[in-house]
């Protein structure tokens, strides 16, 4: 009688144990599903991110390529604005410092396009507390004007305007980061986002580069 007893002790309590491994096992694969699903989630929402932020800079970019019509007029060779009004009236016969003035333009319209694009405030911070985006860093900002003598660049980074440079028609500027050679009229722009999505923060680095139209 008592063996019979303590076997079907045994068989209870070996029962028991099997349920609660059971439940510990279920435990562990539903909190494997729920990491996985929200590790998919960030990458999607991450991927997302990248796509619009990409799309922006190079929409912003490209709103900086305005062609100073005065210089064109005149010389046929396709620069920068350097006024605000694509009118130059004679600035760019100092080709350098003219190219300085055309890199605060265009900064300033690559600015404000992104700026509206992506809901930012001047300090380049969201305006939406909801917005995944959390921070914008411009690491460069370089134009790059190709005339008849050379190519004159002037660069904004983080820590304000660079002097402007001239580089002769004997000499091959790439771009930097990017293994493109400069061979009209552009705009570099390496730009770093931060999203966070679910508690996690993302870096984007986006490098793009655009041309400005060839007139013939």
């Amino acid at each position: 009688m008592q063996g019979g007893l303590k076997k079907r002790r045994n068989m209870l309590l070996r029962k028991q144990e099997g349920a609660v491994e059971a439940v510990i096992l279920c435990s562990v694969l539903l909190l494997c599903l729920v990491g996985i699903t929200v590790y998919s989630l960030q990458l999607r929402v991450a991927k997302n991110e990248k796509y619009m932020v990409d799309n922006a800079v190079i929409a912003a970019a490209t709103s900086t390529l305005v062609t100073d019509l005065y210089q064109y007029a005149t010389t046929e060779e396709n620069v920068l604005d350097c006024t605000g009004d694509a009118y130059s009236n004679g600035l760019y016969d100092q080709p350098l410092e003219a190219t300085k003035e055309a890199c605060k333009v265009a900064y300033g319209r690559f600015l404000e396009s992104l700026s509206a694009a992506l809901g930012l405030d001047s300090s380049l911070t969201p305006v939406s507390a909801e917005n995944y985006l959390k921070s914008v860093s411009v690491k460069e900002f370089t134009v790059y004007n190709v005339v008849k003598e050379g190519i004159y660049s002037c660069t904004y980074t983080s820590s304000g305007y660079q002097d402007g440079f001239f580089h002769g028609s004997n000499v091959t500027i790439n771009t930097k980061g990017m293994d493109m050679e400069v061979l009209q009229t552009s705009v570099y722009v390496d730009i770093v986002f931060t999203v966070e999505v679910f508690g996690k923060q993302y870096e984007i680095p986006v490098q793009e580069y655009v041309y400005s139209y060839h007139w013939e």
